[in-house]
């Protein structure tokens, strides 16, 4: 079955197994969170090709590139052992090039490298039939003239095959966010320029979100878990909160996955063997995790969703603009429909789990114990039906008529006011 991105696939094949120089490089552009990185991983996996593969995240000078080229295609040389004598041997090696990013005659710069034309020996400069990878450009420090100038460099004079990829929106902006921690600057030569120079291709990543989670799940270490997780059922369930969400970032589903890894592995026998009670807390473990690692809900809120809970009307109309909501407001009102502020385990757990990484086995084994799950087996309807998202379509139907026909005629009445007041 093809996916959303099998044309890049198709594509990249066609650009790696060229027997000639093609001269330009390729790039494949998406969003943060689009699932570029995972892509392209994938793609290194299922073909046999000579690989160099750098993240230019954070990278602030050509050494830390070269640096990585040495350690990928030299792992001997690169250990403890040499890295000081490799070191010295590099750094003999140095050489400046000047390169022409526009065609006008005028060098845009200068960029230092030890991957040079000199005849130097083959354990330091053999890339040779090496397909270079640059990941997250607009992440990387240097100004983007030149880094693009150096990756020009393997491609119009070394003939190398070289795949960027990039959010390509972010490569025209200047962003010193404390968050994203960018710089990114296009001072002597427009981005428009450098690319039509180096880039042949590009390529729109989206997610592939079916593709993505069977991968995400076949890489959790838990036989147990990966074995819950790959049931049908679960896997609708993971894209349905997914989706849920609003968050199209296939990185933190990753992580999420792997938070709920955490605590199927330590959940009490009684509780794996009840279904329904596994996917409640993998659907809120799901949303509490990608809140919290969205930056939208603080993990030390979390205990407080309870107690906002009260305040909250999902009927009445809201007249706050958002702006003013608080992000646990916020947070109540997203996922009213599934009953947040009763979850499983309760919020402590949460709380805890999410800003500190701790399993409280305590607080987990209790709040399983007192759930709805594990009530006395005649519990009282209006019990029952305090619990709904825990009951089939057709349970709850039942349930509403009984508790409305013991409503009319007075049965329990003053039981339910009495006990919903204690809540």
């Amino acid at each position: 079955m093809s996916h959303p991105n099998q044309h890049v696939t198709e594509y990249l094949d066609y650009y790696c197994a060229m027997d000639n120089a093609p001269e330009f490089a390729v790039l494949l552009n998406g969003e943060w969170g689009s699932g570029k990185t995972w892509f392209i991983k994938k793609f290194i996996e299922e073909n046999d090709l000579k690989i160099i593969y750098v993240s230019l995240y954070g990278i602030t000078s050509f050494t830390e590139i070269e640096d990585e080229f040495f350690r990928q295609l030299h792992p001997k040389l690169s250990s403890k052992g040499a890295v000081i004598a490799g070191k010295i041997f590099k750094g003999l090696l140095k050489t400046t090039i000047n390169i022409d990013l526009n065609s006008d005659g005028n060098s845009e710069g200068s960029i230092t490298s030890s991957l040079s034309d000199l005849n130097l020996p083959d354990y330091l400069t053999n890339v040779d039939k090496h397909i270079l990878i640059f990941d997250d450009l607009e992440r990387c420090k240097l100004e983007l003239n030149n880094i693009l100038g150096y990756i020009n460099y393997f491609v119009e004079h070394q003939g190398h095959k070289v795949i960027i990829l990039a959010h390509e929106d972010k490569l025209t902006k200047i962003d010193t966010s404390k968050d994203n921690q960018l710089y990114i600057a296009v001072n002597n030569a427009s981005y428009k320029e450098i690319k039509e120079k180096l880039i042949g291709k590009t390529l729109l990543i989206v997610p592939d979100l079916d593709s993505a989670i069977n991968d995400f799940i076949d890489k959790v270490p838990n036989a147990e878990t990966k074995e819950f997780l790959s049931g049908n059922s679960i896997l609708v369930l993971v894209k349905e909160t997914y989706d849920l969400t609003g968050y199209k970032n296939l990185r933190i589903l990753k992580q999420s996955l792997w938070d709920f890894e955490r605590i199927y592995k330590v959940l009490p026998e009684k509780a794996t063997s009840i279904p329904e009670l596994v996917k409640k807390i993998l659907r809120l473990c799901l949303i509490f995790s990608l809140e919290v690692r969205k930056g939208e809900l603080p993990a030390k809120d979390i205990i407080h969703i309870n107690k906002s809970s009260f305040s909250y009307n999902p009927l009445a109309s809201h007249k706050e603009a958002p702006k003013d909501k608080t992000p646990i407001q916020k947070f109540i009102e997203k996922y009213c429909v599934l009953n947040p502020w009763e979850p499983i385990p309760e919020v402590t757990f949460w709380s805890e789990y999410l800003e500190k990484g701790t399993i409280n086995k305590e607080i987990m084994n209790a709040s399983i114990n007192n759930s709805a799950f594990f009530l006395n087996e005649s519990p009282a309807n209006w019990v029952k039906l305090w619990h709904y998202p825990d009951l089939t379509d057709d349970e709850f139907e039942n349930t509403l008529k009984i508790v409305a026909d013991e409503f009319n005629r007075g049965d329990d009445v003053a039981t339910l006011s009495r006990t919903h007041n204690l809540k």
